[in-house]
């Protein structure tokens, strides 16, 4: 029940509804839910005891956390995929052996560990997780650098190739997710020019507008992440990923009700866009929550979006 709301108030107070229609919640009598946008204010907060919950915190907080006996370091699996699209129809993407080898300079869980200081997991180059029942592989794919190099040869690039990323700090792992994948595709003659641009702007000026960018995905159940962004008909579809017969995959989907031959579907189209889509999508990063100790009952959720507080409460 609302006591103290404001339509992007920095205070709201929520006490709880004696009527709720689940038995014996919400736990606690009342929350008080306060924004602190600055993370080390939030570190701050809670490691002295004035908040209970810190819902969401980079990897650099819960580092530094991590061995604090007063606080809980709380995870989820696999969630947001931070990920590479480029166009396949423009130069030189559009040639399928240059798109393999800008995927096997990554080193998967080298990535996960620089970028995320491993509070991630590594991604397979499509929106399903590896940690996903429904992924088409659960381990990750391979670095393989000489590969790679024989790939761009027979391309016609024996020289390597020079190619512009563009990124922002909208979120904070883009930028260096850019930079790590610079370092890591030099070693077989991919020379990467990161470009940073302004928050601000990047999603009206840079996304969908640049052949190679850097972009995120929020998580999603495996048949609308594998449509939202590479259906033919997306309108954001980012990497000009037009193909009928994963469109049909992804319909034949939607239209099976027994869960093993769904998913048997699922698991053909991402191996699809891994083998020959526009994606480099080397991880995914965690949901990272922190708990005070004496306080029990939250989990993060995968969906950033989706808080739970029935069952928290403190002593």
């Amino acid at each position: 029940m609302q006591e103290q709301f404001v339509p992007g108030g920095a205070v709201r107070v929520l006490k709880r509804n004696p009527n709720y229609w689940r038995p014996g919640l919400p736990k606690a009598e009342c929350l008080e839910i306060r924004v602190i946008t600055e993370s080390t204010s939030r570190m701050a907060a809670i490691t002295a005891g004035e908040d209970d919950l810190a819902l969401l915190v980079d990897a650099t907080t819960a580092v530094a956390l991590k061995d604090n006996p007063n606080v809980q370091i709380l995870r989820t699996t696999g969630a947001t995929f931070i990920y590479m699209p480029m166009m396949i129809n423009v130069a030189p993407f559009n040639d399928l052996r240059v798109r393999k080898a800008m995927k096997l300079v990554v080193d998967r869980q080298g990535v996960v560990n620089t970028v995320l200081l491993g509070f991630g997991e590594v991604g397979n180059d499509n929106p399903v997780p590896p940690s996903s029942p429904d992924a088409y592989r659960h381990d990750p794919i391979p670095r393989d650098v000489e590969t790679a190099k024989k790939l761009l040869a027979d391309a016609g690039h024996p020289n390597g190739i020079d190619i512009d990323l563009y990124t922002s700090a909208d979120n904070p792992a883009m930028p260096l997710l850019a930079q790590v994948y610079a370092q890591m595709a030099k070693d077989a003659g991919i020379r990467v020019n990161v470009i940073n641009t302004p928050p601000d702007s990047y999603w009206n000026d840079i996304w969908l507008k640049k052949p190679f960018v850097v972009s995120y995905l929020a998580a999603r159940p495996p048949g609308e992440a594998l449509a939202l962004n590479l259906k033919s008909t997306s309108q954001w579809n980012e990497t000009n990923w037009h193909r009928s017969d994963y469109d049909s995959l992804l319909a034949r989907a939607a239209a099976t009700l027994d869960p093993e031959a769904r998913s048997r579907l699922y698991q053909e189209a991402e191996k699809l866009v891994s083998d020959e889509g526009g994606i480099v999508g080397p991880l995914y990063n965690e949901i990272l929550s922190v708990l005070r100790k004496g306080c029990v009952g939250y989990q993060p959720s995968v969906d950033a979006t989706l808080y739970d507080y029935s069952n928290l409460h403190c002593d």
